[in-house]
């Protein structure tokens, strides 16, 4: 720290080792100065001090007519000749030697505007003058004025209005000398200024940068608000302003800012210094700083510049006196040793010295200039130094406590590993039960959803009237969007817990060009937007990729679009040779950050595309999304094209324990003009199977008696002993756990479908199973609620009796039951009674006897109720 302080004081004696050479110079008697004997090269600037000839009122005519009675000794406020605030003309002859190089004035600020008469000719003004405040424009800005050449003596005539300041006049000195000269020493001065600004703005970014990106220490953020005023009161105190090029009005920006920082002193460093410590710094001390501060500002804040600036000398004594309080709390910091008091020791001196320099430089004792800004530089960085020391500190000492800690776990863990095998078991049980509630979550769920997609589906085939059709659109929609976000949170966990693979295989590029398509067009239409596909004539036959991820990447990224009116853009190239490329612009989402789906589904499509080697990047500007997809670009063999056209006559065996479940597929397959064959479980299905030759079998997987997995092997080894060609069989169910899929390729299923899924996906994914048929049979009303409201009703009451039979009997029974159906509830979308029977089945095991007849009698109420539907 002493290298760093030796250097600082080196820095500014080369910087200002000009500024303290008073040159020597004659004074002004009674308004004529004579500087003939100076010798301006070899001196330098000189001071125009002395006696100046002074008029008072706004009246200037008797200054320019030298019709001079009274002098004033300048520098200096009029104050003791005449009232601060008002106007007054200040005249100066200045007799100049021959063969003087060009000269210039440098006309320090002053209070609050004034014009510059050189030989009776305006040669610089600042601000406007004025009778009263409201007239006069204040502007406290340095000015360098050149004077006329070849003339031996000018003519100064000074105009000033001051209703802003208390002070009024010229309160620092006029100088004259080479212009060269005075320009190279303002440019010098305002280096300092400059240099102390970008450090106290840095100081207070990285202040906030630690408030922020640490553990939110308030007195980074108290420093940080101390340092943005201080570098606030340098810009304003400094004059900095005028690098801007334009006159800035003193009471607007000057005179608020430099004396509401000025009064702000004492309160925030009080505060600061309480904050940073509390044991040294007493709590009145701090309190008194907050009530003197807090009363000065506000005075600043509603009274005119006329009064508030009486309290700058106070304040400066003051401001004086604090960082002197500051020294001996820090110097009692010092003794008891506190982290960092060296650097607030230092800080707290550098910043008096700067203090006692400026009081100086003011009262004309000394020749500097000002360090206010250099002194708060230091000031700050030292300050920034300890609550960083203080800081890193704190971080060492939780590395090392951390540090202890792995030590100590690390022995824990040397003297438990006898029970390594244990803590694995019970790791690897808590996977499987994750798993196995993300495979019931899903069924759960999933089988509900499809009741509502299918009954949907079956209601927009019924005869209804435009107002019906709108509703049901609407309906429709919202059972896709819902289907679509719950398919993503359950992939999304499924991705968590490492459940989602992906199967690549050879796909023909234009079929997967027109599915993505047919994705956007759709949507592009039902929200009435406009729809263009960009695909490149340089797009490969085929490539190695999973369809189905794709696919699920584009239809998750469509729910970013909006609404509004534009067009969808889709974009299908090739980049770099090695990499396909989708592209889709659309107008934005508004509340696609507010809502949450919004985050779920780039979370799942970021998985989807990092699994499949790509890269997504999604953009918004000027009210548009744009998604651009690359995913890694493997050639291969173009595989058979796919079926456009569904095939007609086609013989079905649909397995599922639920009528439910059979109405709303059959309807499905129906409506494609297949013929449906149902079975209740899969023992039913394998001999039925057996018994005729079916084009198609559809199994769910969970069913009583047999459950799909076996009724399918059955069906295989039939078809193995006979030397059958394989028959396709598709598993169609609600669980999409990683496991089901396994044990369904593994059992001989062709495809594996889940649950929801639309009349058309369904149809499309079993056709692709079947040979081609040229001719797509026309289309057919699939079966309405005026066909599945009775059969639905047929089931509850049955179930309800068998309800109230078993509730006394088998708990096990009973719950196998209700399990049932509630899954016939969730099939049709009876809400309701879906819920009753949810709570019943979760009580059931432990309740006791009454709170089960209970449940069931609300059940069977329910039940009844339903009937005024039928």
């Amino acid at each position: 720290m002493r290298g760093l302080l030796i250097r600082l004081v080196v820095v500014l004696a080369a910087v200002l080792a000009p500024g303290y050479v008073r040159a020597a110079a004659p004074e002004a008697v009674h308004g004529v100065i004579d500087l003939r004997g100076v010798d301006f090269p070899q001196t330098g600037a000189v001071e125009l001090a002395g006696q100046w000839g002074f008029v008072p009122g706004a009246d200037s005519s008797r200054a320019f007519a030298w019709l001079v009675e009274s002098y004033l000794d300048q520098p200096s406020p009029w104050n003791s000749r005449f009232p601060g605030l008002g106007n007054a003309s200040l005249a100066l002859r200045v007799l100049l030697p021959e063969n003087a190089p060009p000269l210039a004035l440098a006309v320090p600020d002053i209070n609050s505007a004034w014009r510059l008469h050189v030989d009776g000719e305006l040669v610089q003004s600042m601000g406007q003058l004025g009778l009263d405040a409201e007239s006069e424009v204040p502007v406290q800005e340095q000015a360098l004025v050149p004077l006329p050449l070849g003339r031996p003596f000018v003519d100064l005539v000074f105009e000033i209005s001051n209703h802003h300041h208390f002070e009024g006049g010229i309160t620092r000195a006029v100088r004259i000398g080479p212009a060269e000269v005075l320009a190279l020493q303002a440019e010098r001065l305002s280096v300092l200024p400059q240099v102390a600004l970008g450090a106290l703005v840095m100081v207070t970014l990285m202040a906030l940068a630690f408030y922020a990106g640490g553990k939110r220490d308030p007195a980074f953020l108290i420093f940080a608000l101390f340092t943005a005023l201080v570098a606030a009161r340098t810009f304003s105190a400094a004059q900095l302003y005028v690098l801007i090029g334009h006159q800035m009005r003193a009471d607007f920006w000057y005179l608020p800012v430099s004396y509401v920082t000025l009064f702000m002193f004492p309160g925030i460093y009080f505060g600061f210094l309480r904050e940073l410590l509390p044991d040294e710094t007493p709590k009145p001390l701090a309190l008194a700083g907050y009530v003197i501060s807090g009363v000065m500002v506000l005075a600043a804040l509603l009274t005119p510049p006329a009064f508030y600036t009486n309290f700058r000398d106070p304040f400066m004594v003051l401001n004086l006196l604090v960082p002197l309080i500051g020294v001996a709390l820090v110097a009692w910091a010092m003794i008891r040793r506190r982290l960092g008091a060296n650097w607030l020791m230092a800080g707290s001196v550098l910043l008096c010295a700067a203090m006692v320099n400026d009081i100086l430089h003011y009262a004309r004792i000394i020749t500097s200039t000002d360090l206010i800004p250099v002194g708060f530089a230091a000031f700050a960085t030292c300050y920034f130094a300890a609550l960083a020391l203080r800081m890193f500190h704190a971080e060492r000492s939780a590395s090392e406590s951390l540090a202890q800690m792995n030590r100590d776990l690390e022995g824990l863990v040397a003297q438990r590993t006898a029970s390594l095998a244990d803590a694995l078991e019970v790791a690897e049980q808590a996977s499987k039960a994750k798993s196995e509630f993300l495979a019931v979550m899903s069924h759960e769920i999933r089988t509900p959803l499809h009741g509502w997609v299918g009954l949907t589906e079956l209601l927009a085939g019924t005869a209804l009237d435009d107002r019906q059709q709108r509703y049901v659109r609407l309906l429709r929609r919202t059972a896709e969007q819902l289907s679509r976000l719950i398919g993503n949170i359950l992939e999304l966990a499924g991705m968590e817990t490492g459940r989602v693979q992906l199967a690549p295989k050879p796909a023909r590029l234009d079929e997967l060009s027109e599915e993505m398509a047919t994705l956007v067009r759709a949507q592009a239409g039902d929200r009435g937007q406009g729809f263009r596909m960009n695909c490149s004539p340089s797009l490969p036959p085929a490539m190695m990729v999973d369809e189905s991820a794709v696919l699920q990447v584009i239809r998750t990224l469509l729910d970013r679009f909006g609404t509004s009116a534009g067009e969808m853009v889709l974009g299908i190239g090739v980049e770099s040779g090695d990499s396909l490329r989708v592209r889709l612009m659309g107008p934005a989402r508004a509340d696609v950050e507010s809502t949450g789906d919004g985050d779920i589904g780039q979370s799942l499509c970021r998985n989807l595309v990092d699994a499949m080697g790509g890269i997504l990047t999604l953009r918004r500007l000027d009210g548009l999304t744009e998604a651009e997809l690359s995913l890694p670009l493997t050639e291969v063999e173009a595989p058979a094209a796919k079926k456009r056209h569904a095939p007609s006559h086609v013989d079905v065996l649909l397995a599922d324990d639920v009528e439910l479940n059979r109405l709303v597929l059959r309807g499905f397959l129906s409506g494609a003009g297949w013929d449906v064959d149902e079975a209740a479980d899969g023992r039913q299905a394998a001999e039925m199977a057996a018994a005729r030759r079916y084009d198609l079998i559809v199994l769910d997987l969970r069913m009583p008696e047999m459950d799909g997995f076996a009724a399918c092997r059955a069906i295989r080894k039939r078809e193995a002993e006979l030397g059958l060609a394989p028959i396709p069989v598709v598993a169609l169910s609600a669980g999409v756990a990683a496991a089901d899929r396994r044990n369904a390729e593994e059992a001989g299923f062709t495809a594996f479908l889940a649950k929801p899924i639309g009349p058309d996906a369904l149809v499309a994914s079993l056709s692709a199973l079947l040979p081609d048929n040229p001719l797509p049979p026309p289309p057919q009303p699939p079966a309405g609620l005026e066909v599945l409201m009775p059969a639905f009703l047929a089931e509850m009451d049955k179930d309800s009796l068998a309800l109230q039979e078993l509730r006394r009997g088998d708990r096990v029974a009973f719950v196998e039951h209700v399990h049932a159906m509630r899954g016939k509830c969730g099939m049709f979308g009876e809400n309701r009674l879906y819920d009753l029977l949810s709570q019943l089945e979760l009580d059931a095991p432990v309740a006791p006897q009454q709170k089960i007849d209970d449940q069931v009698s609300e059940a069977v109420e329910r039940v009844m109720q339903l009937r005024q539907y039928q």
